[in-house]
Formats: C-alpha cells, structure tokens, sequence
C-alpha cells in the first residue's frame, strides 16, 4: 500500500484525506485540503489558453509540415532557436511549439545532474 502511495507522489500517509481502492485495481488519492495546490482559480485569475505542443524538431530534423500548421518558416524556427542559444536544429532533440502563443520549448537531450 505504501509503495502505491509513493508512485502517486506521497511519501507519507500524513498529507491524504482519502486513499480509494478503485474497481480496476487503480489507486485514487484525494489530499488533504490544506495541502492541495492553488490554482489560478483559486487566485481569482484570468488565465489565457497557450494551445497544445506541437513538435517542430524530432532529434534535430525539423518538422516542415509542423510548421506550416503554425503559419511558421524555417528562418523562424532558425531565429527562435538562437535565442534560447542553439545554432542549429541538430543540436535539439525535441522542440515543440504552442499553437495559440507560439511559445518554445527545446529539449537538447542531454541530462543536467545538479
């Protein structure tokens, strides 16, 4: 039961209200209300849609037809990835692209052990 626990994040029993055996076998956790997290609803803010993730680069090739769904170019997506400091899209593992805000996200594949 413990180690169900800790799969869904809890490291202790401290923090749950109720723990749910589901039907299925699956495991429900309903926290504490004094833990849960705060939400922007719960701030009385207004938050805008960003849009889903779209993949623009797939272990450094670029995904041209992606890109066309976004009203983007290469030259774009070259300039976008200089800022964040790539020089070119071989360096980039995964890039995706929010269809709403036309945000980056780049992930280089490589693991930073702090």
């Amino acid at each position: 039961m413990l180690s169900n626990l800790r799969s869904k994040g809890y490291s202790s029993v401290q923090g749950i209200q109720y723990a749910i055996l589901e039907p299925f076998g699956d495991l429900s956790i309903l926290p504490k209300e004094e833990i849960q997290p705060v939400t922007p609803r719960d701030l009385h803010l207004d938050v805008e849609e960003a849009g889903i993730p779209i993949v623009v680069i797939v272990e450094g090739i670029i995904q041209h037809e992606n890109l066309k769904l976004l009203h983007r170019d290469e030259s774009w997506l070259r300039y976008e990835l200089q800022k964040q400091g790539y020089t070119k899209p071989e360096e980039v593992f995964l890039a995706t692209v929010r269809d709403k805000n036309h945000q980056m996200m780049v992930d280089d594949g490589v693991i930073n052990n702090l």
